[in-house]
């Protein structure tokens, strides 16, 4: 059944979240886990217990439709299919937990009609958990050692794929922390990796053909779960996955000559006995989301003038107050009218998280520098425009974006209703 939610269904009053729609239609034993998408109207939900792939059909976001299920077969029949990622028309599916192969491709050129290519097999990754592929290249973690192994696909050809299973790695990058990775992020040319036990840590991957993966910075963490940067490269967001209160950090990375450094700048964390575990965090223009487990979507605001993280959009998609149990996956890169939850109860959602196009962002009839929460609203917003007096605020130095060039005369903007 396809469920039109209202904000009365959520444990706690939504902040600034609208329901578009809840996809609920597995029975009810059914456990989602990560959720993907690509920019042809297609999501991709993982089965946290089993081996299979719902896609969804997205281009209504009011009416999510489901369209298939792919199903992975031997010898990886057993599998837990936590992770997937689309990119070039290929699905990538983590196969956790069986021992078997550590990833399947398949042809998602056709959504409606995936194809088994092939599967990769490195020695050490038989069970990869997280995956990211950029450019070609697909970056494998599996959870279990302190590495993280590359495999080279610029030259896969999905209409002539390869005849037997892949089994080498182009590049390994090792003693990444001392425990394990368990999860990876690359973006503009920098891999950011989630030591379990150690924090970010950071590599340019910018020459990888000619210098390899080159260490740049890491820092402290405990359970670092997942890590996204902001687009200036300045910020990294990560979460910590435990019962103990795993909290959303904020990190700022500076440069000085060649050496580059992490400094924690801010922690959000919700009481133990309310909500302790949070999960997979990314970040748009200056907005982080976060798959809170029993907390559902949060949304938190980077201010880089305060260094710090604001709260500033959140819905409970949950049923159950048990920690590990609720929001699993978030996915807000198709714009913050259409951002996709995946939750373990209550399965697929899409919400719109826009606030109103005006400079006064925090609604008290004044505009100055608390509004900053909302600074990354005029690259990702599609409802408003460079013309609506919000961005002629923010981009102050007139090159029709907001960057963190304008902060210095934003400040200087910001001096009363205009």
């Amino acid at each position: 059944m396809l469920l039109l939610v209202s904000a009365a269904a959520a444990q706690i009053p939504p902040v600034n979240v609208h329901v578009v729609a809840n996809w609920d239609e597995h029975p009810s034993d059914y456990t989602a886990a990560d959720v993907w998408a690509d920019d042809r109207g297609f999501a991709y939900i993982c089965n946290r217990f089993g081996p299979t792939i719902d896609i969804m059909d997205i281009s209504d976001p009011a009416h999510p439709t489901h369209v298939t299920t792919y199903e992975v077969g031997p010898p990886n029949q057993f599998t837990n299919a936590k992770d997937v990622k689309v990119g070039d028309g290929l699905m990538f599916i983590g196969l956790d937990d069986d021992g078997n192969d550590g990833v399947e491709i398949v042809d998602v050129r056709d959504p409606r009609n995936p194809t088994y290519l092939v599967n990769i097999r490195v020695p050490g990754f038989a069970d990869v958990h997280n995956s990211f592929y950029d450019g070609g290249l697909l970056y494998l973690a599996d959870s279990r050692d302190a590495e993280i192994a590359i495999i080279d696909l610029r030259q896969f050809d999905p209409d002539a794929p390869p005849t037997s299973t892949i089994t080498e790695a182009q590049w390994l990058i090792q003693n990444v922390g001392t425990v394990f990775v368990h999860d990876i992020t690359v973006k503009d040319g920098r891999l950011y990796a989630s030591a379990w036990d150690s924090g970010p840590w950071i590599y340019d991957v910018s020459a990888i053909d000619t210098l390899g993966p080159v260490f740049l910075a890491s820092a402290p963490g405990d359970n670092t779960h997942s890590a996204w940067p902001t687009r200036d490269q300045r910020w990294i967001v990560t979460n910590e996955e435990r019962t103990n209160g795993g909290p959303v950090k904020l990190y700022e990375m500076t440069q000085t000559g060649g050496s580059f450094s992490l400094e924690l700048r801010d922690t959000f964390a919700i009481p133990i006995n309310d909500a302790p575990a949070s999960h997979n965090v990314y970040v748009v223009g200056y907005r982080a989301y976060c798959a809170w487990y029993n907390r559902g979507l949060m949304g938190f605001d980077i201010n880089p003038i305060d260094k710090t993280l604001e709260l500033v959009a959140h819905f409970d998609t949950s049923v159950n107050t048990t920690t590990f149990h609720g929001a699993w996956g978030v996915y807000p890169f198709l714009g913050r009218d259409k951002v996709l939850v995946s939750d373990k109860e209550t399965q697929f959602w899409i919400f719109d998280v826009r606030v109103p196009a005006s400079a006064d962002f925090d609604g008290d009839a004044d505009v100055d520098l608390d509004d900053f929460a909302a600074r990354g609203q005029c690259e990702t917003d599609p409802d408003v425009q460079y013309t609506d007096v919000a961005c002629e605020i923010f981009d102050s130095d007139g090159d029709l974006d907001v960057d963190m060039v304008d902060f210095g005369a934003m400040q200087r903007a910001f001096t009363g209703p205009r």
